[in-house]
């Protein structure tokens, strides 16, 4: 099993403690967020780890390299726009040739949901949540227990899930 970590975001609601870094290098605890994030990985049994990263961070690849240091193994993937996270995963694929879960690099408490969601034993695990202000996240839309599409980022409101 796989896991790819988005982290090519430009970091807006980070402002101003993310300042001229990735918002997934602010440190939390003496670590940066992304570290304890990739060790709940670790701890949950997952050492393959793609981290897609915007064309012009290299602060990531410099800090963590091949993942050795960790006892886990990380490729690096490119994108080079950002335009959202379907294209993030596009600039993942090459790198992706079975099972495989997303997470966030800012996510360092991954580690529960992600051995849950490894214990679904299902082709397809989507893990969510409601929020006050989905504008700034996404909007899920459900038939029933199945997702059928997600809007990322919705200028205009459209409800919290559909």
């Amino acid at each position: 099993m796989k896991a790819v970590i988005l982290a090519a975001g430009e970091s807006s609601r980070m402002w101003p403690l993310a300042q001229g870094k990735n918002k997934a290098m602010y440190e939390f605890m003496g670590k940066p967020l992304l570290y304890h994030a990739i060790n709940e990985l670790k701890n949950s049994g997952v050492t393959d780890i793609i981290i897609v990263l915007a064309a012009e961070d290299s602060l990531i690849m410099n800090y963590f390299k091949k993942g050795e240091q960790l006892g886990v193994k990380i490729s690096y993937a490119i994108q080079i726009k950002a335009l959202g996270m379907g294209n993030a995963l596009l600039a993942a694929s090459k790198f992706i040739k079975e099972d495989f879960f997303v997470v966030h690099g800012t996510h360092a408490n991954c580690g529960e949901i992600i051995k849950r969601m490894l214990s679904e034993k299902k082709s397809f695990v989507l893990s969510a949540r409601k929020t006050a202000s989905p504008g700034n996240y996404g909007i899920l839309k459900l038939k029933g227990n199945k997702a059928i599409d997600l809007v990322e980022k919705p200028r205009k409101f459209i409800g919290n899930m559909k």
